[in-house]
């Protein structure tokens, strides 16, 4: 799984949020360093308050959210992950938002297996699609990345793989209804 985290963005955010003075540089740089620990929560939330207080000076905060998405991806929290690409989507920085496409549909793909593991396949089946749209997004904003066209390929065999599941599922559910 392709993960863009932190250094790079790193470099951006702080620039770009001088005028935050300290707190948010603190909160980036407390969260890359719980990161590099692999204290993932504690991550999650340093770049969930770096996103909150670059929002309060109106500056973007998506590099933020896309970092708390990547910790809370690797704290296997996919539906919070979800969210946090979500938010990192609304930027005007193609590149922040063609990862957060990418790692978006991973993070919905997660979600997917958890569902599928519950035995609630028709909410599998819907991340999974999400999940393609997702890749479409990367795909469409950078035609050459080969791990989101792998990663698209893959959604496209794990939803037809749910359906004929679920299928079955109903199939049983028919034949036990029957019986009674």
């Amino acid at each position: 799984m392709k993960q863009y985290v932190v250094m790079g963005y790193m470099l951006c955010f702080c620039a770009a949020t001088s005028v935050l003075g300290n707190d948010a540089r603190d909160a980036m740089q407390e969260g890359q360093r719980q990161y590099k620990n692999q204290t993932f929560d504690e991550a999650a939330q340093n770049f969930g308050e770096a996103a909150s207080l670059a929002e309060q000076a109106k500056l973007d905060p998506s590099v933020a959210h896309y970092n708390q998405a990547n910790a809370l991806l690797k704290s296997d929290k996919p539906d919070e992950a979800a969210q946090g690409y979500a938010d990192a989507l609304r930027t005007t920085d193609l590149d922040v938002q063609q990862h957060a496409f990418y790692n978006r549909g991973n993070a919905l793909i997660e979600s997917s297996k958890k569902l599928e593991q519950q035995g609630q396949l028709e909410p599998a089946v819907k991340s999974t699609e999400e999940a393609l749209a997702m890749y479409e997004g990367a795909i469409s904003l950078n035609p050459r990345d080969e791990d989101a066209k792998i990663n698209y390929e893959l959604a496209i065999q794990r939803k037809m793989e749910l359906k004929e599941k679920l299928k079955q599922q109903q199939q049983q559910q028919n034949q036990e209804d029957q019986q009674q």
